[in-house]
């Protein structure tokens, strides 16, 4: 073992010494030839035997291994990307469960649907106001008129009172009559007294 290897097996007469490589570094090859500086998460071997960070849009979440591409959709049917990879670890997703009426991508958007149910509600509000207001004045409008109408049928019918033998009534419509005849008689004597007058000497 030369260099940065280390010693791990003596050789036998079935096989060769084996060799490892020290702390940080790790074999270049199958046979541990040669050792390199071992790369730890988030970033790759490079043909120079040194490490290199994971290119954007890569990562490695395994010590001394090449970075992969991030994934560009979730795995599951229901899966929505929440956030996306970094040189660590991939895209990160999260089951979503949609409500009623919303689908999973406006799940952060305000629901369209809100705003059409406000806008409803608003109409019906101000057609019910609007409704009552019409009634109202109908009633009060119909309520003026309707002492005037009977104000106007009172005055338009004449009062028809039905005969009565009421002793209280003929007693009246005979005095009246009398006094009638009172004044007609009283009216003839002094016209006969004046006559004659005339005619005396």
């Amino acid at each position: 073992c030369v260099g940065a290897q280390v010693h791990l097996k003596d050789c036998t007469n079935q096989s060769d010494t084996q060799c490892g490589c020290k702390d940080g570094l790790t074999c270049g090859d199958g046979k541990c030839s040669f050792c390199v500086e071992k790369c730890a998460k988030g970033s790759e071997p490079t043909d120079d035997r040194s490490c290199r960070p994971c290119p954007r849009g890569t990562f490695n979440n395994m010590n001394h291994s090449t970075c992969k591409p991030w994934s560009t959709k979730c795995p599951g049917p229901n899966q929505e990307i929440v956030a996306e990879g970094n040189a660590f670890s991939d895209i990160q997703c999260q089951v979503m469960v949609p409500s009623e009426g919303v689908t999973s991508v406006d799940s952060h958007k305000p629901p369209v649907s809100y705003e059409v149910i406000m806008a409803v509600m608003m109409a019906v509000f101000i057609a019910t106001i609007v409704v009552i207001i019409i009634i109202v004045a109908v009633k009060v409008n119909h309520s003026k008129k309707t002492p005037e109408k009977m104000a106007e049928k009172q005055l338009k019918t004449p009062v028809i009172r039905t005969p009565t033998d009421d002793p209280r009534t003929l007693i009246a419509i005979e005095c009246s009559f009398h006094e009638a005849q009172q004044e007609q008689g009283s009216s003839t004597e002094s016209l006969i007294k004046d006559s004659s007058e005339e005619f005396a000497p």
